[in-house]
């Protein structure tokens, strides 16, 4: 989206000394800005036909993540309204408020526990499909597939690129599909230079390299969005595209591609063409998706009293009744002890380079026991603390909390209490005023209060481990990640030796590194200096624009506006290099070298 506002901004300041079109120049400007929701879609072209054809396996995949993610966020939210509600009856005297707010936030939390076992199984299924990476399917040039087995989504980016935007340009004949027109222009700039870009960084085009790809075009795209506000985020921009077609994709755009589809390419020798009004919905949802996506808030700290009562015998450190299996086990710190180590970082936190990278495919193992402690972690709560607190408040000793403690699994079967010696119908318990004050007087309860805080801030840490799970798997963008060398290395151009790019193909476990495979002969042009930052691909470099969106977008108008074709149909991978025109293969893509058979204007 970046592009289109450069493109503007560009054509805006381009001189222009032929009146009529300088006319047809702010006309365009005008339509851009009436239309930008038209403007919009057509600069998103790529992803429209995306999700129209072998992206609907990553719709469906982020959907359920979406779903699964706003369930775990709503328990994380209820364990801290209880917590913070028990917090407030032990360090005040309890009032009918207070117990009322305690016992509606343990029935919200107690409302949880038929779903718990179950968002554990989805936890599990997702992150298996996830690291599968059936949402990223490999390239059909590098299975040896002829075009007629193209999906479209490949065929837009890789046969008659210029010439599609040409009649979608020439072809518009409302206000609204002359924007989404301009709109593929400047998207064609984009997709020229940002694949160039990300091309370079990650070693190789996406044909060759597709997980790596994804990782390097989702940073380039959280970058962008970090260093520039005027970006659209996820959800503006569904609103933006919904508000102006809230029945879908508008019929007049659609009419538009089909016919700029049947003038371009010969489609009875293609595939079929794309329903875009079903990519259309596919692309509103996922941006939907993306946006419901976040990792909450840090749960606020301990009140200084229970605190206090908590550390204070440095003789009796405290110690949570928590499973074995916790977080704070796994990452070998000592519970209770600030700066021993609590909480694991199990990807890329906190490191500086590649020698300190684990290898993605251990971070789905370890993402899974983490989630599965957590699991039990929050069964514990909801099987134990719910059965002893009528016993505990009565000031009767509730032996289950010491079963709980010395023997997790023979005191609970998937979270429930096997023993039989206690009322588990805890469902209807409430607490009156004298309940609670008889409840705050007890040790149990202040331990509860700290094991409430180790559970919410473990359930934090697990969204943050979620979230970079996805992210380095291709789902998420790594918005909070940039910062780290995983991500970093895509957003400062490394330095690229004439002759050495792109790296032979890899799809290996470890995507997350540079690749050393050796060159693909013949060697491909790779024009950006070392230490670019993304930035160039809607500017340019030292001011010059000569490797940016618009130096091949406006160019193009120019052409489109004055009726001159002199112009090659660029590869919009960039799969051999800057500005590479479309092209085949004369034999087998695993041939060294490749014998490139650069396409004519008007070959498929």
């Amino acid at each position: 989206m970046g592009s289109l506002l450069e493109f503007k901004n560009a054509l805006s300041a381009e001189s222009i000394a032929d009146p009529a079109e300088a006319q047809t120049r702010d006309r365009h400007l005008a339509v851009m800005t009436a239309a930008d929701a038209h403007a919009s879609l057509g600069c998103l072209l790529t992803p429209l036909t995306w999700f129209a054809t072998v992206g609907e396996r990553e719709a469906e995949l982020l959907g359920d993540i979406a779903g699964v993610w706003t369930k775990g966020l709503a328990l994380y939210t209820a364990i801290g309204r209880y917590r913070m509600s028990l917090q407030s009856i032990l360090d005040r005297a309890p009032d009918t408020s207070s117990v009322a707010e305690l016992n509606a936030a343990g029935d919200e939390v107690r409302n949880f526990a038929p779903e718990v076992q179950q968002l554990m199984a989805q936890l599990q299924q997702l992150r298996s499909r996830v690291a599968t990476h059936d949402h990223l399917p490999p390239h059909p040039r590098q299975e040896d597939r002829s075009i007629d087995a193209w999906n479209w989504n490949d065929v837009l980016l890789g046969r008659r690129t210029d010439a599609l935007v040409r009649a979608l340009m020439r072809l518009a004949g409302t206000p609204e599909t002359e924007a989404f027109g301009l709109g593929a222009c400047a998207g064609y700039g984009a997709q020229v230079s940002g694949s160039m870009y990300i091309g370079q960084s990650v070693g190789g085009p996406r044909r060759a390299h597709r997980l790596r790809d994804r990782l390097g075009r989702n940073a380039v795209g959280s970058w962008i969005a970090a260093n520039r506000p005027d970006v659209p985020r996820f959800g503006v921009l569904a609103d933006r595209l919904e508000a102006a077609m809230p029945g879908g994709i508008d019929a007049d755009v659609a009419n538009l591609l089909s016919e700029a589809l049947a003038e371009v390419y010969p489609l009875d020798s293609l595939e079929t063409t794309p329903d875009i009004g079903i990519g259309f919905g596919r692309m509103i949802a996922h941006l939907r998706a993306l946006e419901m996506i976040q990792t909450p808030a840090a749960p606020p700290p301990l009140s200084d009293a229970i605190a206090a009562a908590v550390f204070a015998d440095p003789t009796a450190p405290y110690t949570p009744k928590l499973p074995d299996q916790s977080v704070l086990t796994e990452s070998g710190g000592e519970p209770g002890v600030p700066g021993s180590g609590g909480g694991v970082h199990i990807l890329s936190a906190g490191d500086d380079g590649p020698a300190h990278q684990e290898p993605p495919d251990s971070t789905e193992v370890k993402c899974g026991a983490f989630w599965e402690a957590l699991g039990q972690s929050i069964l514990f709560l909801l099987g134990g603390w719910f059965v002893c607190i009528i016993e505990v408040a009565n000031g009767d000793p509730c032996s289950l909390w010491d079963d709980m403690e010395a023997n997790w699994s023979a005191a609970f079967s998937n979270g429930v209490y096997v023993g039989g010696e206690h009322d588990t119908d805890w469902g209807t318990a409430q607490l009156s005023v004298g309940d609670a004050e008889s409840l705050a007087q007890r040790a149990e309860s202040t331990q509860l209060a700290a094991d409430l805080f180790t559970l919410q801030s473990t359930m934090w840490e697990g969204f943050q481990k979620a979230a970079e799970f996805l992210a380095l798997h291709g789902v998420l963008y790594p918005d909070a990640f940039l910062k780290t060398w995983r991500y970093r290395q895509f957003t400062v151009m490394p330095p690229t030796e004439e002759g050495s790019w792109p790296q032979l193909p890899y799809d290996g476990d470890r995507f997350d590194l540079y690749p050393a495979t050796g060159v693909e002969q013949p060697s491909g042009s790779a024009p950006f200096h070392t230490g670019s930052a993304p930035q160039a691909i809607l500017s340019g470099l030292g001011g010059g624009g000569q490797f940016s969106a618009k130096s091949v977008s406006i160019p193009l108008w120019r052409q489109v506006v004055t009726g001159v074709d002199d112009a090659d149909n660029y590869d919009l991978d960039a799969d051999r290099g800057w500005r590479h025109p479309c092209w085949q293969t004369g034999g087998s893509i695993t041939d060294q070298p490749v014998d490139v058979v650069a396409l004519g204007y008007n070959e498929v």
